[in-house]
């Protein structure tokens, strides 16, 4: 007897399907990129791409290559170019406050012109009289990228752990 439902395939790549590219400056669009479209933009072997498919299961994990870091932390997965991040999946719940951090937060380092303004001397750690520790450059923008999917991660963790940590205390 034949079955009238569609073939499903087994699992899907997480290379293929809909992606949030978010700019240097905060723009962002949702393009549909199959997965060699994705190799050839990234660079990435396929077996590295696999490492961003949920659906796998692969250690948490921050992987740079000489174009393109790419983070499989908790939910978050990422792939962080010169130019922009690429998040898989944006329609997902889980995934929207990532990509709306993502364009808050580097749209706020951009300057109008779409040059990274220089950050202030606390926001640098300075000490009390506003005097930098560090340089004056700015970060590169896939280290601030990295640092916005790092904090993102943090903040979910910490989420996740409130409900429980107050019934525990």
């Amino acid at each position: 007897m034949a079955s009238t439902t569609p073939a499903v395939p087994r699992w899907r790549h997480a290379a293929a399907g809909e992606w949030a590219a978010v700019s240097s400056v905060g723009a962002w669009r949702v393009e549909e990129v199959g997965k060699h479209q994705q190799m050839r933009r990234t660079r990435l072997p396929v077996c590295n791409l696999h490492a961003l498919d949920p659906a796998l299961s692969y250690p948490s994990s921050i992987m740079g290559w000489d174009r393109v870091v790419v983070v499989n932390l908790e939910r978050i997965h990422t792939v962080i170019t010169a130019t922009e991040v690429l998040v898989p999946g944006p329609r997902d719940l889980a995934i929207t406050p990532l990509v709306w951090e993502l364009r808050t937060n580097l749209e706020n380092q951009a300057g109008k012109d779409g040059v990274v303004s220089p950050p202030s001397p606390r926001e640098r750690g300075g000490d009390k009289d506003g005097q930098a520790l560090g340089s004056d450059k700015a970060l590169p923008f896939e280290f601030r990228a990295l640092e916005v999917c790092l904090e993102f991660t943090c903040k979910s963790l910490e989420q996740e752990v409130q409900p429980a940590a107050l019934l525990i205390f």
